[in-house]
């Protein structure tokens, strides 16, 4: 049987077909054969930063590349990924804390300006 990570892993050599997405008016694709090479850097940042199997990782990335990058690195760690939207006002926010509250051990991923993966524990201070 396949799984969503053996087809994407069969699909290495494929630099012809890849995920578009719309950036700023402007196509732009990520061809799989980059996914497949760039994942598993993205999930050993994840597993460094404790992220295991079957959690949930909950992540707002308003850029389309960085988003589809954390999602298969969720895929490719076993881990859940939930794309919550962008927290633009208090009312966006108390949407995501309740996201996050229905997720039972997750990890809220936080992207700095060296784009370095932190995760923090839902209950840790400093949320």
């Amino acid at each position: 049987m396949s799984t969503v990570l053996s087809i994407l892993t069969n699909l290495h050599n494929c630099n012809e077909a890849g995920i578009t997405f719309f950036e700023n008016g402007k196509a732009e694709e990520v061809k799989y054969g980059e996914l497949v090479s760039t994942t598993p850097a993205t999930a050993g940042k994840l597993r460094a930063a404790g992220v295991k199997a079957g959690q949930h990782v909950v992540f707002q990335i308003t850029k389309n590349r960085p988003l589809i990058e954390m999602f298969w690195a969720c895929i490719w760690l076993g881990a859940i990924p939930v794309i919550a939207p962008p927290a633009f006002s208090a009312v966006d926010a108390e949407r995501v804390n309740k996201t996050i509250c229905y997720a039972p051990r997750c990890f809220r991923h936080r992207r700095r300006a060296n784009h370095a993966v932190s995760t923090q524990r839902k209950g840790d201070s400093g949320r």
